[in-house]
Order: C-alpha cells, then sequence, then structure tokens
C-alpha cells in the first residue's frame, strides 16, 4: 500500500468528499490511500493467501476425519470418541480465532 503526498491527499479530499474538507484540515495527521494497481495486487494476495490457508486447513481436518472413520473398527469406543472430541476442539478452535481476528479488525 503506498500513501501519497498531503497535497495530493487533499486534492483527493477536494475532489472526492468536499463536504468533509475542513475537518480534515483541522486534523493534525491522517493517512489516505488510494486503490491504485499496487493495492490492488495487495488485496488479491490478501484474498488468495486467506482462501488458500482455509482450504489447506480444510483439506487436513478432513484427512484427519476420514482416518479416524477408517481406523474406527481398529481402536476402542472410547478412544474414539476421544479422538473424536480432539478434531472437533480442533476445528472449532480454528473457527474461533478466525472470528477473533475478524472481529478486532472490524473494531480497529
Amino acid at each position: 500500500m503506498s500513501s501519497i503526498p498531503k497535497e495530493d491527499q487533499f486534492s483527493v479530499i477536494r475532489k472526492e468528499y468536499p463536504y468533509y474538507e475542513k475537518q480534515f484540515q483541522s486534523l493534525r495527521d491522517f493517512q489516505l490511500y488510494v486503490m491504485n494497481f499496487w493495492m490492488s495486487v495487495y488485496v488479491f494476495l490478501a484474498i488468495f493467501g486467506c482462501i488458500q490457508s482455509g482450504a489447506t486447513i480444510g483439506y487436513s481436518v478432513l484427512q484427519m476425519i476420514r482416518i479416524l472413520h477408517e481406523v474406527k473398527l481398529l481402536i476402542s469406543k472410547e478412544t474414539w470418541k476421544k479422538h473424536r472430541m480432539s478434531v472437533r476442539n480442533l476445528v472449532l478452535q480454528i473457527t474461533y480465532e478466525q472470528l477473533l481476528r475478524i472481529i478486532r479488525e472490524i473494531e480497529g
């Protein structure tokens, strides 16, 4: 992401948000980012990385569940329940962490 010089920031504000120009002038320090090529690349890579991470985690969890079902007849019922609970807790932990990350981003 690249910031733009102050004078260019104010020209963008005058053009896009003329109603808020005085409020921006009263601020001591602020940054204005515009969507340009590099910002688009950054957003694309961030989205792609999130999708790839989610797919990798999802695939790994599905593999664990598949293997757990394959060994169901080879282990005791209590051991199978413990392993099943472990996989369930892993999925809940991953989901909980992602929800917290989203909430932190929203709150700022």
